[in-house]
């Protein structure tokens, strides 16, 4: 199964992407079908770095999910391996792959799915993601999850040429990270 992520880049406003980030931290209020709903942190690697071409690129996640004030089946929180590759640069790029989500439940336990994104945007390498996709095996088999992450370069580090604007002309954006929240919806 593939998923769509549909991706609105923050550009410019940093204000939007701050105001973003703070927003993906607040749980929502629990409906009747929700499983779960998590937040946490992620942290993006891009081989070879980010940069204004578009070339092929190696990407490498993890989601780090560390408090599920909604939760079933005695999750408390659970972790996303994300592994793909596109042709991708700071503004922009198709990519796809496969994830593992690891539950800490006992005895702890996965899921899998594979993702594909037509077109990703990220302007000057910030980006606000929100990700659909349904659980292919394991736990919650069949259910649905939905993420959304921002994954932003701090504003004291703008221009820092590893992670900052100025990563996208010189040497690349190798590591962009953000907070992030996970939904699962029953089937």
């Amino acid at each position: 199964m593939s998923i769509s992520i549909v991706k609105q880049g923050c550009a410019y406003n940093l204000g939007a992407a701050i105001a973003a980030a703070l927003a993906l931290t607040q749980a929502p209020a629990a409906q009747a079908a929700d499983l779960l709903f998590c937040t946490g942190n992620e942290v993006a690697h891009y081989a070879p770095g980010l940069t204004f071409a578009a070339q092929p690129t190696t990407l490498n996640a993890t989601s780090d999910f560390t408090a599920c004030p909604v939760t079933a089946q005695g999750v408390t929180s659970a972790k996303i391996q994300w592994a793909g590759s596109g042709n991708l640069s700071c503004l922009g790029g198709p990519s796809a792959g496969s994830a593992t989500i690891t539950w800490n439940n006992n005895p702890v336990d996965t899921s899998t799915f594979a993702y594909t994104t037509p077109v990703a945007t990220r302007p000057a390498g910030q980006t606000v993601i929100v990700l659909t996709a349904t659980i292919n095996s394991g736990r919650f088999n069949g259910a649905t999850m939905t993420q959304t992450l921002a994954l932003a370069t701090p504003i004291d580090q703008l221009l820092n040429l590893q992670n900052g604007l100025l990563g996208c002309l010189v040497g690349g954006i190798e590591t962009l990270q953000g907070p992030v929240t996970m939904q699962v919806i029953a089937p």
